[in-house]
């Protein structure tokens, strides 16, 4: 486990990554970006967490595929703990399952490795810094295809796009955040929470909210 000194205003990242390649690349990514710093580097799941259990960050980088403890593991621990750092899955598995799961416990992004451009990546922390979400709506739509857990949301008719609408309502998010996670308008955002609240027979934002839970698309806890 590595720490560094941060400059104060900057978003306290830690990388928990095996690769030490990988680790080194993110570092140097990121040390580009003035409102964003990484202070620490976990090689395995079980490091991350005993450094998380005395120290704060703001911002979780977590690796699914881990020596010792595996990433969902240690977002399920996080969570248990309730951690206040927010947590982005950053990784090469491209399974809607797993960004299913990594969402239900607690991640507020899920990004795979060959798609998080630079920028792409330091938008997802300052994302998840401010509460909201961000992942790839290629995998929510492959989800939705491929995952027979998910039949029941298929059954509502919904698209790639209202469903990602739909996870970060249930978040609580506004019409104005949603649209700033997912580079949409507020109009468009409004067309679609039109859309689900017709599909779903929902009338509020509120049962909107309550069918997601029951359709477990978020855990309960958050």
């Amino acid at each position: 486990m590595t720490a560094a000194v941060t400059m104060p205003g900057a978003i306290e990242v830690c990388l928990v990554e095996d690769h030490p390649l990988m680790r080194e690349g993110l570092r140097r990514i990121l040390d580009d970006y003035d409102d964003i710093k990484v202070v620490a580097e976990a090689t395995n799941g079980i490091e991350a967490l005993e450094f998380l259990h005395d120290a704060q960050v703001d911002v979780i980088l977590l690796d699914l595929r881990l020596p010792d403890l595996d990433g969902l593991s240690v977002l399920q621990i996080l969570r248990e703990r309730r951690c206040p750092a927010r947590t982005i899955v950053l990784t090469s598995v491209n399974d809607p399952s797993s960004m299913r799961a990594a969402l239900q416990d607690g991640a507020f992004g899920y990004l795979t490795k060959d798609r998080a451009e630079p920028d792409v990546l330091a938008e997802a922390i300052r994302s998840a810094y401010e509460g909201l979400t961000t992942v790839h709506p290629e995998i929510l739509s492959e989800m939705m295809r491929s995952d027979p857990s998910e039949a029941n949301i298929a059954n509502y008719g919904v698209s790639p796009r209202e469903l990602e609408v739909w996870i970060l309502v249930a978040r609580g998010m506004s019409n104005p955040e949603i649209a700033t996670t997912l580079f949409i308008s507020e109009r468009t955002v409004k067309y679609h929470m039109g859309n689900l609240l017709s599909k779903t027979a929902a009338r509020t934002r509120s049962e909107l909210t309550t069918a997601a839970y029951r359709l477990h698309l978020l855990h309960p806890d958050e």
